[in-house]
Order: C-alpha cells, then structure tokens, then sequence
C-alpha cells in the first residue's frame, strides 16, 4: 500500500475517494486509541491523587475530578502539539491532520482539545461525534468539523 498522497484540490487532505486507505479503519483505531490513551490517564491521574493527596493531608481529594481533567487536558495537548496524535493514536497509526494536510501545532491541539473535553462532558456530543466518525467521508468528529480537521492513518515520512 502507497502511503503517501497529492494534496486534495479543494484542501491539503488525502481524497477520501482517491486516497480511501488514509481514511480505512480510522474510526475503530481512534476508538482503540482513545481506551489506550485513557487507561494512561488514569494511571497518571491515579498517581498525582495520590501523591497530591499525601502531600495535602488529604484535601487533594476534594479535587479529583478536576486532577483527572486536567492531567487529560494537559497529556491531550502536549503530545497533539508535539507528534499531531496521542500515544494511543500513535500506537494504532492515526495523527490528525489540518484542512491544509498539515499537523497539528499547539493552537490547533489547544482548540481541539478544548472542543473535545465540551464533547466528552455531554454524552450527547459524545455520541454525535460517533455518529459522525461513522458516517462522514472524512471521519470528522465534533472538534474536527469545528476545526476543519481529521484523523488519517499516516502516512511515509
């Protein structure tokens, strides 16, 4: 399989109808790679609780919730910015890509991220952002239609 594409003429991403192996299997590997990604944030949020919580005294439990988003929102971001996908993305071989082909920078994983954690909160926008992986052309999910971005399996460097 040829991993590398020509830049769409209406944008700078594989042609879902020309360039189909970019966009195959995408959903079910961005579901695999969110359960990836959220078992390491769990264990990273489980081990700042605690170490959070020794050191408070206990009062860092009152804080949980906010310690789980918040190490989710800083992982999300750091590696999006960093390598344009998660660990688990990597591990499946997906990255996003911009409406222009390229990857992501920190503002596009800043918003993303933030558009994803809106998502996440509202099972609604959970499950409309399923529907929609499932059912576009290019597999966008919520933050990817605000953004204009998708996720494609990558491609040779």
């Amino acid at each position: 399989m040829d991993m590398t594409y020509t830049q769409n003429a209406s944008n700078g991403l594989p042609d879902p109808q020309t360039d189909a192996e970019f966009y195959e299997g995408v959903p079910m590997r961005r579901l695999m790679a969110w359960v990836i990604d959220a078992v390491i944030i769990v264990a990273i949020s489980v081990i700042a609780v605690l170490v959070a919580s020794v050191l408070t005294l206990g009062i860092a439990l009152f804080f949980t919730g906010f310690l789980f988003m918040a190490t989710s929102f800083i992982y999300r971001v750091g590696f999006i910015s960093a390598k344009s996908a998660t660990p688990g993305m990597l591990a499946m071989g997906i990255e996003f890509r911009t409406m222009a082909g390229q990857k992501f920078d920190t503002k596009d994983a800043l918003i993303h991220t933030g558009l994803y954690t809106v998502a996440v909160i509202s099972f609604f926008g959970q499950i409309l952002s399923m529907i929609t992986m499932s059912a576009t052309e290019y597999g966008r999910g919520l933050p990817d239609f605000v953004l204009g971005s998708t996720a494609i399996n990558r491609p040779l460097q």
